[in-house]
């Protein structure tokens, strides 16, 4: 299921510029932070390398930053 959310992502993306719909591209990250969220989470947490606190931290950043910006870059050089 995650790998058909990003081929659409990416089909969005390779839209001519103008039929770009910002739109679909938030409700289809909506969509994969949402099918990410359903996946099991190890006893203990895991690994946090594996995707469980680093997750947590996007998740808890994107919480207070979504409304100043939207865009991947700005949350991947932001420090740790």
């Amino acid at each position: 299921m995650l790998n058909t959310l990003l081929c659409q992502i990416r089909g969005e993306y390779s839209r001519p510029e103008q039929t770009v719909s910002a739109e679909i591209l938030q409700l289809l990250l909506a969509t994969v932070l949402l099918q990410i969220d359903r996946l099991p989470h190890p006893e203990g947490g895991g690994d946090p390398q594996a995707g469980g606190e680093v997750y947590t931290r996007f998740r808890a950043e994107l919480a207070r930053s979504y409304a100043a910006t939207r865009r991947a870059a700005d949350y991947a050089h932001r420090p740790e």
